[in-house]
């Protein structure tokens, strides 16, 4: 490997690699801060507010609302995480670009992003291939902003899930349930 390409993949592995730590800390803060909303929660369904009798439904979605956002969240970090990882395995293991010609870390950078993006894909090479659940997954998180929109009906089936566990059948949960399902199967369509 020439030295140019060596000191930017160099570059680009440590860039990745940090990043793919912060996103493992994000997940931990976003975990550390459901187990905090539901013994909150718990605490406020134990000891119900005097002044607000009917209040356990309103406190049930703020809640389960809060834990749906924090699982996106999680679904989110994670994606990238994965995304980071296979960036950093191809800054390592990607073949070297033409070394007659001074190398710019951005062409670099874009060799290795079109690297994993085949193999998110299902093509390349047999060993740094993406599986049916991973490859999808890597996919949406490589643009945040997408991933970050398909985050929205996540969030919102995983709090209906959790209001469920918690309240009986009503008409919100009906209302909820459909605009969770429908926002899944619109944002599960290919990339």
């Amino acid at each position: 490997m020439s030295s140019p390409d060596q000191e930017g993949r160099l570059g680009l592995l440590h860039h990745y690699d940090s990043l793919m730590n912060g996103y493992k800390v994000y997940t931990l803060t976003f975990v550390v801060a459901i187990f905090t909303v539901v013994s909150l929660w718990k605490e406020l369904h134990e000891f119900p507010i005097p002044a607000l009798p009917s209040s356990f439904p309103f406190v049930a979605g703020i809640m389960s609302f809060s834990i749906g956002v924090f699982l996106s969240g999680i679904y989110f970090c994670v994606a990238r995480f994965f995304w980071f990882g296979k960036l950093v395995e191809f800054a390592i293991y990607m073949p070297s670009l033409d070394s007659s010609v001074p190398i710019c870390l951005s062409q670099l950078e874009t060799r290795i992003f079109e690297c994993t993006e085949e193999a998110a894909r299902g093509k390349g090479d047999e060993r740094r291939r993406m599986g049916p659940i991973m490859g999808p997954l890597a996919r949406r998180a490589k643009e945040p902003r997408g991933d970050s929109l398909h985050c929205l009906p996540v969030a919102l089936f995983a709090g209906w899930l959790a209001f469920l566990a918690t309240t009986p059948w009503s008409n919100w949960t009906w209302i909820y349930l459909l605009v969770a399902v429908a926002g899944l199967l619109f944002s599960f369509g290919d990339p």
